[in-house]
């Protein structure tokens, strides 16, 4: 009995364990570049967060990125933003779906882009 109590707790740890999240933090070590990559991972948030900082060793110019990932009822959200080593910054946000079947549906190009897709690609038409 008390072999299946001891089995009982150890299975019952490594589940608690999952839960929490996960952080890690890569190096970067080049002989042009310094830096950084943290990722923080929740899977049961749904929620991944990355943080990267690296430098130029030239000029000790500075880039950065930030991304986060959320879990929604029917896909996701992500959104970031990136200094570039000149300080120009950019930044995105996107919401992806999931099919009835729980697949990733995949994302329709614009209007615009498939208009330039069939210009430049006469022999391959797609998006009609």
């Amino acid at each position: 009995m008390l072999k299946f109590m001891i089995l009982g707790v150890a299975l019952c740890a490594p589940a608690t364990a999952l839960a929490d999240p996960v952080t890690r933090t890569v190096t970067i070590d080049t002989p042009r570049l310094d830096g950084t990559r943290t990722t923080t991972r929740d899977r049961e948030a749904g929620t991944v967060v990355r943080d990267t900082t690296v430098t130029r060793n030239a000029d000790g110019a500075v880039a950065t990125r930030h991304y986060e990932r959320q879990r929604t009822e029917t896909g996701y959200t992500a959104s970031g933003t990136a200094t570039g080593f000149n300080g120009a910054t950019r930044s995105f946000e996107v919401t992806g779906t999931r099919a009835t079947d729980g697949s990733p549906r995949r994302r329709l190009h614009s209007p615009a882009r498939r208009r330039w897709w069939n210009a430049t690609h006469p022999h391959r038409r797609r998006g009609r």
